[in-house]
């Protein structure tokens, strides 16, 4: 039996604790992981330790909706190395939608993209208004 998890997980801008609220070890039967309004201020090293410790080979999809002060601030071509991990061989859909905040979101999808490339037509990268 195949288990279907959808982990929608709200986040305060400053919540040091929240990567604390769940444990992707405990899931060996995900397929599908969702986790909106993370909140990305120093770098993405919480979120590719999160990646990186899933403990599920079933995955199929992963939703994430993220938000950052920059968009250099997230490592994109490690999280995209860590989706490729032998966790990850079923892996056939990446959603990243990026939250919008202001006027300088112009060229996000154009950034992330090739920095994420390896994924290749599994990842689908877009802008999202708050």
């Amino acid at each position: 039996m195949r288990i279907s998890h959808d982990l929608g997980v709200q986040q305060a801008h400053h919540d040091s604790d929240f990567y604390q609220l769940f444990d992707l070890r405990q899931n060996n039967n995900l397929l599908h992981l969702c986790i909106y309004d993370i909140w990305i201020e120093e770098g993405s090293a919480t979120l590719l330790g999160n990646l990186s410790q899933m403990a599920s080979f079933n995955l199929e999809t992963i939703y994430l909706r993220v938000a950052f002060t920059s968009v250099e601030t997230v490592e994109w071509h490690q999280v995209a190395q860590v989706l490729t991990r032998p966790q990850f061989a079923k892996l056939h859909k990446v959603r990243l939608d990026v939250i919008r905040y202001g006027e300088s979101y112009a060229n996000w999808v154009d950034y992330i993209c090739p920095l994420m490339s390896i994924l290749g037509d599994i990842l689908h990268v877009s802008v999202v208004q708050n």
